[in-house]
């Protein structure tokens, strides 16, 4: 049983990969849908005939909106799938009658269009409310019809309050899924943000600003620690003879180099260009933090770098320093990079601490 669930999983995952997290989404809705038409065309075969055809083109037409997924119509996919819903929901109301429950779901629809997690751009958000005010209005026409008339079937009892209960958890479930995914939508973006703001977007590295808050904590809890500058030797030539691209896949694999060979107590960013801060807190010696970027220069200097069928070698110079208490974050700065340009002075591809 656990193997044919891992691999509807995988299948799973990597249809949303393929195709965004949001046309997948909307490939759910459609295949739900369908499944649910089929199970109400049952039921309509039995008690409307006119409502059982209406179901048949309602059937046909979902899978029209497959094919517009397939061709990446999303927003007219939206556009359509409600309507068809709509048209749908009014015609089972009349036909079928209100004790049935079908109008509960025009509060499902509602609840949807006020949840904009899907809306494709903001500008749009005023369109969508406007039709949660149509269904609304929708639902009050209906129940004033229905109620004044006393239209509908009402033949079956039993029928009846099945049908009316299935409603009922149907788009109470519905309504929980929506309220469910514009939470996680809305966490997505926020982790989004929140990256955005505190690593580079080449490297996966904290940026400055990120590196700057860390340096910050340090100071404010008086705490000691170690920092360190990493810089590529030679790295304006990379670019110049081989292209900034092939400077960029320089700056991914060091950056790999430091994720791969630094513990928790050291924290990695991209100081700026070619350039990288090393912060490391006084959990291990200062000793320690130099043996350790010592292991870093060497794997990459023995790392081999083939770009444009050329094996290339690239290493790094790092300069290091520790806090004093009485020394300002810009001072300790400063002074690993005193020890960077030493290290470049004298010969480059070394560490001086």
């Amino acid at each position: 049983m656990k193997k044919p669930l891992k691999r509807f999983r995988v299948l799973f995952d990597n249809r949303r990969e393929k195709d965004g997290q949001i046309t997948f989404l909307l490939y759910i809705a459609n295949i739900c849908s369908l499944l649910i038409n089929i199970i109400f065309g049952m039921f309509f075969l039995q008690v409307s005939v006119p409502m059982f055809i209406i179901n048949i083109f309602i059937l046909v037409f979902n899978i029209f909106l497959y094919f517009l997924l397939k061709n990446n119509k999303n927003e007219l996919f939206i556009n359509l799938f409600f309507t068809q819903l709509w048209i749908f929901l009014i015609s089972a109301v009349l036909l079928i009658g209100w004790e049935y429950g079908f109008q509960q779901y025009l509060f499902a629809m509602i609840c949807a269009l006020f949840l904009p997690f899907y809306i494709p751009e903001q500008t749009k958000i005023k369109r969508y409310k406007f039709l949660g005010i149509v269904f609304v209005l929708t639902y009050l026409i209906l129940q004033y019809i229905c109620f004044k008339f006393d239209v509908g079937i009402h033949k079956n009892e039993v029928k009846m309050q099945l049908l009316h209960g299935f409603n009922s958890l149907l788009s109470a479930t519905i309504v929980m899924m929506f309220s469910a995914l514009s939470t996680l939508f809305a966490n997505e973006t926020r982790k989004k943000l929140s990256r955005r703001a505190d690593f580079d977007e080449l490297t996966g590295l904290y940026n400055r600003y990120a590196l700057h808050q860390i340096l910050d904590n340090y100071k404010n809890n008086n705490d000691d620690f170690y920092v360190a500058i990493a810089d590529i030797d030679f790295f304006k030539k990379i670019n110049d003879t081989y292209g900034h691209n092939v400077g960029d896949q320089v700056l991914i694999m060091i950056s790999k180099i430091f994720k791969d060979n630094v513990n928790s107590n050291i924290d990695v960013g991209r100081w700026g260009g070619e350039e990288f801060l090393i912060i490391c807190n006084s959990n291990i010696t200062y000793d320690n933090f130099k043996k350790m970027l010592e292991n870093i220069r060497i794997k990459v200097k023995n790392k081999k770098s083939i770009i444009l069928k050329n094996e290339i070698r690239i290493t790094i110079s790092i300069g290091v320093s520790k806090s004093d208490k009485n020394m300002d974050i810009e001072k300790i700065i400063g002074d690993a990079d005193v020890n960077l340009y030493k290290a470049k002075e004298s010969g480059r591809n070394k560490l001086i601490g």
